[in-house]
């Protein structure tokens, strides 16, 4: 028996220490922050988005608070592209490193100039 329960001890040890490893290459972090426009206004309801630059796929999506506030779970020692973009707003792009640690990322967007034609009432 003495044996049976080394052996029991052994696999128990094996089965943690895999699954620790697993959750190691799994873990997340949060990129979070701020969306204003260049008066330092906050801007609701702007799109942000974290691309994963290995994979080319959408890792994580957020639309700002009423206060620009915005959050996005992603997985951590990633390269991410972040897209922000609002209507009336240039769209930004930025590219990230992400660690193992939370990171705060504020940003402002710059408004869209786009001329209009003239209208003519007849």
């Amino acid at each position: 028996t003495n044996d049976l329960n080394h052996q029991s001890m052994r696999i128990s040890l094996i089965i943690i220490f895999v699954f620790s490893t697993l959750f190691s290459f799994s873990q997340t972090v949060r990129i979070e922050g701020v969306v204003t426009d260049s008066i330092k206004s906050p801007i609701e309801l702007a799109n942000v988005m974290a691309v994963n630059v290995d994979s080319q796929s959408m890792e994580s999506y957020s639309i700002t608070s009423d206060k620009g506030r915005y959050s996005l779970n992603v997985k951590a020692n990633k390269t991410y592209l972040l897209r922000i973009s609002f209507l009336g707003y240039r769209p930004k792009e930025l590219t990230l490193v992400v660690g193992n640690e939370n990171v705060v990322k504020n940003i402002v967007l710059d408004p869209d100039s786009v001329e209009l034609e003239g209208v003519e009432i007849v």
